[in-house]
């Protein structure tokens, strides 16, 4: 059966910021991540918009990546990375 998504929004370029409680998806940057995985997440409002970037686990480095989102879905991406955090224990931080 296929897993419902708990939280997904629109993420620009084109794609979506979508977690299921266990992969951390980023389509407009080609990333699944699975929560055990993420060590940071950090958004910062810049040129009218939200910039959204992670540090996450990859192999026996530690890589970043990120996207852009529309300050209309704040809410929705304070909800989104509030479900992460809990699940993951990454570190979020607001600028």
């Amino acid at each position: 059966m296929e897993s419902e998504r708990q939280h997904r929004i629109p993420a620009w370029p084109s794609g979506v910021v979508a977690f299921d409680g266990q992969i951390l998806e980023l389509t407009a940057a080609k990333e699944r991540i699975p929560r055990e995985d993420l060590r940071e997440l950090s958004v910062e409002p810049k040129a009218g918009r939200l910039s959204l970037t992670l540090s996450f686990q990859r192999g026996l480095g530690t890589h970043k990546s990120g996207v852009w989102v529309a300050l209309e879905n704040t809410d929705s991406l304070r909800q989104l990375l509030a479900a992460v955090e809990a699940a993951s224990g990454a570190k979020l931080t607001w600028g």
